[in-house]
């Protein structure tokens, strides 16, 4: 894997390590899954090969596995991780326009 996708991985988990709340555990997944988005599209993000996106794929799974047995000990009702991050998500996107 490209070394600076490994470095960007690392720092992703990194920062959900040290995140405290469920708050700030969603935002760094928010944008986790925005970095991935930005793979290979010609303007901001990385060139990654299949394989290489798969492994990072991997790496926001296992946070967002994570993320729910965080919620489980917490006894917050989760239905779906990626529907809480798509509300984190829209609102984040709806804030940078304004």
């Amino acid at each position: 894997m490209n070394v600076e996708i490994g470095n960007q991985i690392d720092e992703y988990k990194s920062q959900y390590k040290q995140a405290e709340s469920l708050a700030e555990k969603l935002n760094v997944i928010v944008d986790f899954r925005l970095y991935i988005a930005s793979f290979n599209d010609g303007l901001f993000g990385p060139e990654v090969d299949e394989k290489d996106e798969n492994e990072v794929v991997q790496e926001l799974e296992t946070l967002k596995k994570d993320l729910n047995q965080y919620c489980i000990e917490q006894g917050t009702n989760v239905t779906n991780i990626n529907d809480m991050c798509d509300k984190r998500q829209q609102r984040t996107n709806k804030d940078a326009r304004t």
